[in-house]
């Protein structure tokens, strides 16, 4: 980055990497706060009951930005 920043990658379960995050970017691109809702939602409803149901294996990715 630019400014001297680190950008670091995580990947792995949905249910593991959420718990690392604090926000979520939407299809707008505009950054929203994670909450205890909207981790339910993501791993029961479109992990455990769209892709799982369909037999696909999921990974998320996210990423943080440290100062160096």
């Amino acid at each position: 980055m630019p400014d001297g920043n680190v950008r670091v990658f995580l990947k792995g379960a949905p249910e593991i990497v959420l718990d690392y995050c604090s926000s979520w970017i939407d299809q707008e691109g505009n950054t929203q706060q994670l909450n205890d809702e909207k981790r339910r939602y993501i791993v029961n409803d479109i992990v455990t009951h769209t892709f799982a149901k369909r037999a696909f294996r999921t990974i998320m990715i996210a990423y943080g930005d440290l100062t160096m």
